[in-house]
């Protein structure tokens, strides 16, 4: 079992899920908060896996992090970060809000500058679910309520 994705080099979706499972188990022995963001790049179909552009996406992404935390390419152009030991929703919307405007700037790729949309969805542990597929599927941006 592959534990980097051979693209980016990022974790795999397997190490992610390992890696939130044990999250969550410190989380509920310590009684703090987890969250997980989920980014869906939306960019020409054509381009959406490109492996240039994921690569100099996922470069992009890494360094918003902690060191503790993980982002991960789960699926084709589909992004997911775990931030462990999370102070509040606030918090971790901020991160969130980082990671959508490094997304969304331009990218260079091939000589081609190259500009799209990012849609983030975030679900925190354990206000918003109590397991990891849980976790995931409330972060799923489709799922995302509205700001009111």
């Amino acid at each position: 079992m592959a534990f980097r994705d051979p693209v980016t080099q990022l974790p795999s979706k397997a190490l992610f899920m390992d890696r939130l499972s044990q999250a969550l188990a410190l989380a509920r022995r310590q009684r703090t908060k987890t969250a997980v963001i989920h980014l869906d790049l939306l960019a020409p179909d054509a381009l959406r896996d490109d492996p240039d552009l994921l690569r100099a996406l996922a470069q992009r992404l890494q360094p918003i992090l902690r060191a503790s935390d993980t982002v991960a390419r789960l699926d084709g152009h589909d992004f997911s970060v775990l931030l462990i030991d999370v102070d509040s929703r606030k918090a971790a919307q901020a991160v969130q809000e980082e990671l959508v405007l490094a997304a969304s700037k331009p990218l260079t790729v091939n000589g081609r500058e190259l500009r799209f949309d990012t849609r983030a969805g975030l679900a925190l542990f354990p206000d918003d679910a109590a397991d990891e597929a849980a976790l995931l599927r409330v972060a799923t941006p489709e799922r995302q309520q509205p700001a009111a």
